[in-house]
């Protein structure tokens, strides 16, 4: 199953997970660690907000499922396979 099947846009994961990226390089001691998954989450909700047109709670769900599924999965497998973390 390819990922462009399930209607999600490749490139607003990518966008979050650069953001997240962004904001996680605000705390360079590391104190926030732990809060770090917590960063793709709050903004793949966001996004599943802005996405949903006409809103419907339904619909919302599913978007909240698919970008926030999407982008912490992403977000946690290159933290571990690419920059080995």
């Amino acid at each position: 199953m390819d990922i462009l099947t399930l209607g999600i846009n490749s490139a607003i994961v990518g966008g979050i997970i650069t953001l997240s990226n962004v904001i996680k390089s605000w705390d360079p001691t590391n104190k926030y660690k732990r809060f770090y998954i917590l960063i793709p989450t709050i903004l793949g909700v966001l996004v599943a907000y802005l996405k949903t047109e006409p809103f419907m709670w339904k619909d919302f769900g599913t978007n909240i499922i698919i970008y926030v599924g999407s982008a912490t999965y992403i977000f946690k497998f290159g933290k571990t396979t690419v920059l080995g973390q």
